[in-house]
């Protein structure tokens, strides 16, 4: 084998997953001296994205570049609003350009990590491994980690929905924000048939604030629909009159039920959203991005054949987002009055123990019985049968 062509590890794209996997690789005392090649047609080094998450303490292996947290949160739906204090809990926040920088600085001078930035045209198994063709050349690796694949989520059988969102980031020439308190959901809009629209605020200061519009549905909106709403939104509910939008951003993640293969074979692996990582019930992925790429790393370092063990789901919660998918698909019940009801009869922490896949069955039939249970039975019903 040519050894400029040959890695131990291939990771295919160099975004979040991708990235964070090469970063636990390197600092694994067992793996780091593995030859690495991070191949992406560019090296992301600006802010297209934020991420956020919700944890207990401060012991997120990138808590340095975390741009900024919370411990308060207020939700607002039509009859029913409340602000929360976490306690154990942070609510947080990690800006694109200052993860990719990161984990950049970490990455540059070690020595057995190679990026190239060209297009990958196939990834293939062969009997000695696999093969990944760009136009200049081809690599072979004993592995390849795949964040390029573009899954079918819309399969006969599955539930479908896009989480589509535009935020601006605003300033304003007088103290508005509290900067202490930001707002997870904000349902005090037409919600236009959709499953849900909603809301949310991340404040960076008294005078600056990330304000995201977000729908769930099977389509987006063009550009000017999204501009009309935020604009609305800050004159008509906040009361904001005199405003700068200081920079912008746009997202689209897939809400789907459809089964992923994780590990396609012995030498392909799929990670973050091309291996199904995205939790369908919310799009949140960063914190259990990362919890999966721990799980890879770790039986890598035991030399386990199924690297991918353990990172799949528990079943009983695949089944409860696709009931919450067949409830707000099949629009048994508005995803509005859904959530408002499951912040109004539930503590914070269960909730956030439950959308982080962490709670107890004992909390969750506690959780459940606090949402309209006929229709949910019906949604479960018509799940598993």
């Amino acid at each position: 084998m040519n050894s400029d062509t040959h890695f131990d590890y291939i990771i295919a794209g160099g975004g979040m997953a991708g990235l964070s996997l090469a970063y636990y690789l390197s600092q694994s005392n067992v793996l780091k001296n593995k030859k690495i090649l991070i191949l992406d047609k560019e090296q992301r080094m600006h802010n297209d994205r934020t991420w956020c998450f919700w944890e207990r303490g401060e012991k997120n292996p990138f808590e340095k570049i975390v741009y900024r947290k919370w411990q308060q949160l207020d939700f607002f739906g039509d009859d029913f609003s409340k602000r929360y204090q976490l306690h154990d809990y942070f609510y947080k926040m990690i800006r694109g350009i200052d993860f990719y920088h990161y984990i950049w600085d970490q990455l540059t001078n070690h020595r057995y990590i190679t990026f190239k930035q060209q297009d990958i045209l196939t990834i293939k198994t062969t009997d000695k491994g696999a093969i990944v063709q760009t136009p200049e050349t081809s690599f072979t690796a004993t592995y390849v980690f795949d964040s390029i694949f573009q899954p079918d989520f819309t399969k006969p059988g599955s539930h479908f929905l896009l989480q589509h969102f535009k935020g601006w980031v605003i300033t304003t020439p007088t103290p508005y924000f509290n900067e202490s308190c930001a707002t997870l959901h904000d349902f005090r809009i037409n919600q236009h048939g959709d499953a849900a629209r909603f809301f949310y605020i991340l404040p960076f200061s008294t005078t600056k604030a990330l304000i995201e519009f977000t729908i769930f549905s099977p389509q987006t909106l063009i550009d000017e629909q999204y501009i009309i709403e935020l604009k609305k939104y800050i004159k008509e509910t906040l009361h904001i009159d005199t405003y700068k939008v200081e920079e912008e951003e746009f997202g689209i993640i897939p809400m789907s039920d459809s089964k992923v293969a994780t590990q396609v074979n012995n030498t392909i692996v799929r990670i973050g959203t091309s291996g199904g990582y995205v939790r369908p019930a919310t799009g949140y992925t960063f914190a259990r991005t990362q919890r999966y790429l721990q799980t890879i790393v770790r039986n890598l370092e035991t030399g386990g054949e199924t690297i991918t063990k353990s990172t799949n789901m528990h079943s009983r919660f695949q089944l409860y987002d696709s009931i919450l998918l067949n409830v707000l698909t099949k629009k048994r019940y508005s995803g509005a009055k859904f959530f408002t009801q499951l912040y109004q009869h539930n503590p914070i922490e269960r909730i956030f123990d439950f959308l982080d896949e962490q709670s107890k069955f004992t909390e969750e039939l506690r959780l459940m019985s606090t949402v309209p249970v006929s229709t949910f039975t019906k949604a479960a019903i018509d799940v598993l049968f």
